[in-house]
């Protein structure tokens, strides 16, 4: 085998072992977000140990603030950001990603309830969130 095959193949297996390890990392940040909203529920006045992960519903009244001070209608990751960082969580973290697919699950809920609207104004690449009247 020459040097740049052993060389990829390295590659390769580091790549392997960091995918399995940042798997890992999510399954564990899922688990303890879990119990942190456990802890939410259960006792309210509790601060969790990790006080980053919203508490049911905290994700519905951040979006709603964010888009009612909003000037112009905002895409996803502008009202991600402003979750983000919200609560704290460092950018493009583990649980930053978290919060970008619970950010859009919650916007589609509150779509559904006729909470928010979902506009796509010509030439957007995204579609844009108000809210609704």
């Amino acid at each position: 085998m020459g040097v740049v095959a052993e060389i990829r193949a390295k590659r390769n297996e580091l790549r392997t072992r960091r995918d399995a390890l940042l798997s890992e990392a999510r399954g564990i940040e899922v688990d303890l977000a879990a119990l942190d909203r456990c802890l939410c529920i259960l006792d309210p006045a509790a601060t969790p140990n990790n006080a980053r992960y919203p508490c049911r519903g905290e994700v519905s009244e951040l979006l709603g603030a964010v888009l009612r001070a909003a000037d112009t209608p905002l895409d996803s990751s502008a009202q991600t950001d402003a979750v983000v960082a919200a609560k704290g969580v460092p950018a493009g973290s583990v649980r930053s990603a978290d919060m970008t697919s619970r950010v859009l699950a919650t916007l589609a809920d509150l779509a559904k309830r006729s909470l928010v609207r979902r506009i796509s104004p010509d030439g957007a690449d995204r579609p844009l969130w108000i809210v609704a009247r």
